[in-house]
């Protein structure tokens, strides 16, 4: 079972594609109604075109029958959400390359979110503090030496009290200055929105929150959920998430992975995952690359276990956690 976010043509997340059976998805129902995905329209393969029977909540589903690239009506009362079949936008799964032009509102699935990104074309002064910061946040490096970097970029400090200022982070807290924010955020969490913050800095403040960065958010944070498990045995949570930030670092710049990552104080673990594919990080990732291809058979070869119940919800918290991210509006 795997949960796949649905793009439309201006970048956003409309959609989550469902690929489980009828008893999964009747599982996955109360998790998705409890979780910041509950009015997210929800796309499931049917042969007969039906829902499974009794399915609690009142999730907006939409059926695909037979694979067609085109959202169906179900014929159950009350779990229909868009209004007219001529309405319907139009569904085109599997795409590895995004054409030059496509039908506005079409809905999209597939890898084309890992081709490199194309950014405004202005220069970004912040890079390269950006990737000074990440030699900080791999090393260990001390608060007050972040702060000194963080201070090189304006840019980048208002990102940041922008950010702790929001709700979804401050609390109500109010930071006036980089100390302050530092102090609000917290160590492990300002390593983590620097993370997040190397994404969406390459892009300008008018493009929106670019889709990448919520593809590395979702595989930091499902690489997380898996850490200490038969998943992704003896890493640690913290090790994880910083795993899957930095596996999409070659798609963000346009470089070689191995020549970002090569001057990195890196653990062997993370080399051997990042730059060999070996290991647990290296196999989690390869998981990672099926869960994006929508690959269930490759999936269970690569996993030992994604039909749980424990499963499902980690594919939840992940979706979840990263759809809390984009509503914030503050990556």
């Amino acid at each position: 079972m795997l949960l796949e976010p649905v793009w439309n043509t201006e970048n956003h997340w409309v959609a989550l594609r469902v690929h489980a059976d009828g008893a999964q998805l009747a599982l996955l129902a109360p998790m998705l109604a409890d979780s910041s995905l509950a009015k997210l329209p929800c796309l499931w393969e049917s042969a007969d075109g039906l829902l499974p029977p009794d399915l609690p909540g009142h999730h907006p589903y939409v059926v695909l029958l037979n694979n067609n690239e085109l959202p169906l009506p179900s014929p159950q009362t009350g779990r229909r959400l868009l209004t007219a079949p001529s309405e319907d936008p139009g569904l085109i799964c599997g795409i590895t390359t995004l054409p030059s032009q496509l039908p506005p509102k079409v809905w999209l699935t597939g890898t084309w979110l890992l081709a490199p990104q194309k950014t405004d074309g202005r220069p970004n002064p912040s890079k390269p503090v950006l990737l000074e910061l990440l030699g900080l946040i791999t090393s260990d490096a001390d608060t007050p030496a972040i702060e000194k970097v963080i201070a090189k970029a304006p840019q980048l400090v208002f990102s940041l009290l922008r950010l702790v200022n929001s709700v979804a982070v401050g609390g109500g807290a109010h930071a006036e200055s980089l100390r302050q924010a530092i102090a609000i955020l917290g160590r492990r969490q300002l390593q983590r929105w620097l993370q997040l913050l190397l994404y969406a800095e390459q892009f300008g403040s008018d493009s929106g929150t670019p889709p990448l960065l919520l593809l590395a958010a979702l595989r930091a944070k499902r690489l997380e959920s898996w850490a200490g498990s038969d998943a992704l045995p003896n890493i640690k949570p913290d090790a994880a998430f910083m795993a899957g930030m930095l596996s999409l670092l070659d798609r963000l710049f346009g470089q070689p992975l191995a020549e970002i990552l090569n001057p990195l104080p890196l653990s062997p673990e993370l080399s051997a995952g990042l730059l060999a594919a070996e290991g647990p990080i290296g196999n989690a990732i390869k998981a990672l690359g099926a869960i994006e291809a929508a690959d269930n058979t490759l999936l269970a070869s690569l996993l030992p276990d994604t039909h749980s119940a424990n499963w499902l919800q980690s594919e939840t918290n992940a979706c979840h956690w990263v759809r809390k991210l984009l509503a914030s509006g503050d990556a």
